[in-house]
């Protein structure tokens, strides 16, 4: 079910077995998954279902080093979060992204590529986009288009499959309905505050918007409010940065980053008649298996 925070009384307390902070496309798919667990899901969400200045206000903050648009402009504090403005610009990491590199420092993650393949299947469907197909020469075999012929190797070929879904709207109707999972909205976390020496959350404080404090109960905690208010709520969940919660080694939110803005260049073919049509939108419609719109 889907409610909002104005019944929730000053000091009350809301208990729950899972509690999934963020209903952007991660707590929402999370909730979804763990529906049919029978656990009591919580699905905590700082805005509404629609724009209210004052939840987006939430989102603000100060942006320093590269240039970067206002933070509040780039997010959603809604159900559905991000995914009510994004593009829906869709591909894969790269295995190079995982991978420890000399010139680039702490870089390696503990895991590979390999590690996610076997979940792009079921987030594609989330996303609702056809299966993960990345491998240029197999969309030149479906579509009949040719890539250019590049004797430049370092040149390559990305696929991407688009499909701008709207989380919050998409799946309303099977939150609303659902029978396990409880959807809270105009509900600020504000803080995480963990069982005596140690990191695992026990108890977590909100706010309603017009400012009633209330806390929340849960065997376990999900924070699932993407790259910045992540790091922030953690921060915040302590005397100081230094003891904030997961923070002992200083890498909250260090390693946060974002899409480059910079302009790489343009192509131009010496002949007109180049056939460039690999290189735009393939609809749907227009492939024979029913593949997803790519770029």
């Amino acid at each position: 079910m889907i409610e909002g925070s104005q019944d929730i009384a000053d000091g009350g307390r809301v208990e729950c077995d899972v509690c999934i902070v963020g209903g952007g496309p991660a707590g929402i798919t999370l909730a979804r998954e763990l529906e049919t667990s029978g656990a009591r899901i919580l699905l905590l969400e700082a805005g509404g279902l629609h724009y209210r200045k004052r939840a987006q206000a939430l989102l603000d903050g100060t942006v320093e080093g590269d240039s970067y648009p206002r933070l509040r402009d780039t997010r959603f504090a809604g159900l559905g979060g991000a995914s009510e403005l994004w593009a829906g610009w869709c591909r894969p990491l790269d295995a190079i992204d995982f991978a420890v590199r000399d010139w680039v420092p702490s870089s390696g993650w503990p895991i590979g590529r390999d590690a996610l393949d076997p979940f792009y299947h079921r987030a594609h469907l989330a996303c609702g986009l056809a299966r993960p197909d990345y491998d240029a020469s197999s969309w030149e075999a479906r579509s009949g288009r040719r890539r250019l012929a590049v004797a430049d190797t370092s040149l390559t070929t990305s696929i991407f499959h688009v499909s701008p879904q709207r989380f919050g709207r998409a799946y309303r109707r099977a939150l609303e309905e659902s029978p396990t999972i409880r959807v809270l909205l105009e509900a600020v976390a504000l803080r995480c505050h963990a069982a005596p020496a140690s990191d695992r959350i026990e108890r977590l404080a909100a706010a309603t918007l017009d400012g009633r404090r209330f806390d929340v109960h849960a065997a376990q905690f999900v924070l699932a409010t993407g790259g910045v208010e992540n790091a922030r709520l953690l921060l915040l969940s302590g005397e100081q940065p230094a003891t904030a919660i997961g923070n002992e080694r200083g890498l909250v939110g260090k390693y946060f980053t974002e899409h480059a803005f910079l302009e790489p260049g343009a192509f131009v073919p010496a002949d007109a008649a180049t056939d460039l049509s690999f290189y735009f939108p393939l609809r749907t419609a227009d492939m024979p298996d029913g593949a997803a719109a790519v770029s």
